[in-house]
């Protein structure tokens, strides 16, 4: 219950900097806890969901993903929900991307760390997730087949804190437009993924995006939440757009600055010995070309 509600006293950056192996969380070599919060204060931390994906590995004696797979995948036909390495699921994975400036960029994941598979990087679709918010709408149900008892259930979605906003157990518990909904959020460098539900409109909906951002996934949840509970409809904030305008004007003033200076040092350089006028004129080349590949990476 500890770890479900992110209650256990384990801090947030306990599971953020580096998260272990489920096999690394057996021996003691690896110090779970090294600066504590008191127990019944909620602080979200992803060594929370990993720790429960290792007593899921005890109990069973399955691993994680077959886990996973018998019991949640297979019951609910979430077929195209799997667990592996990027290139396990090379064929099932879209192109994810991020943005310099106005542009985006093809990119890669580079931290689909197997060891976070409890707490992320589980690879699924929207149909997929909207069977998953069937069962928590249908009262433990799938199909008209109980697959979790209605209590047990309502127990997963009750705060730890009995207030209208908190965390109960995976779920963020919150009120918009005086509708109770629940929600969950992830991200990486490249992609955002919510999922959000209405138990009082029996309606929720899955926002995946193969880009990450600041401002426009929320904008998008917040105006699909808008129209499920009624409220008045708002302009989606331009917040982000003018952000990477002025992201990509600073670069290129950076460059055209360094440009000048790069000029002026070559005109240096026209009174330096041979040698030095080379050094010099290699660093800055080093330098502009740093600039202009490096730093957009």
């Amino acid at each position: 219950w500890h770890l479900l509600t992110h209650t256990s006293g384990i801090k947030k950056k306990s599971g953020f900097n580096y998260l272990p192996t489920l096999e690394e969380l057996t021996t003691q070599k690896f110090k779970i806890i090294n600066e504590s919060i008191e127990p019944l204060k909620h602080e979200y931390s992803n060594l929370n969901y990993a720790l429960l994906g290792l007593i899921i590995e005890k109990k069973t004696n399955l691993s994680f993903k077959d886990y996973m797979h018998s019991y949640v995948f297979k019951p609910l036909r979430m077929e195209n929900s799997k667990i592996g390495s990027k290139e396990e699921l090379s064929t099932q994975l879209i192109d994810h991307y991020q943005y310099f400036g106005l542009f985006p960029i093809k990119s890669e994941q580079l931290n689909f760390a197997s060891s976070s598979i409890p707490a992320g990087f589980i690879s699924s679709s929207a149909s997929d997730l909207g069977n998953y918010l069937q069962l928590n709408l249908a009262g433990g149900k799938f199909d008209k087949v109980e697959l979790i008892e209605a209590t047990l259930l309502q127990s997963m979605h009750t705060v730890w804190d009995k207030g209208d906003f908190g965390y109960a157990m995976g779920w963020k518990q919150g009120k918009y437009n005086n509708y109770k909904f629940y929600q969950h959020l992830g991200s990486t460098a490249n992609s955002y993924s919510g999922i959000f539900f209405i138990p009082d409109r029996r309606l929720g909906f899955v926002l995946l995006s193969n880009s990450n951002s600041i401002d426009f996934a929320e904008s998008i949840a917040e105006g699909v939440l808008n129209i499920l509970t009624e409220g008045e409809q708002k302009k989606a904030s331009k917040f982000e757009f003018f952000l990477r305008i002025g992201v990509m004007l600073g670069y290129l003033w950076v460059i055209v600055d360094f440009l000048m200076k790069l000029v002026k040092s070559i005109k240096n350089s026209l009174s330096l010995t041979r040698k030095n006028a080379i050094i010099n004129l290699s660093v800055c080349i080093a330098k502009l070309i740093a600039l202009i590949i490096k730093f957009p990476m």
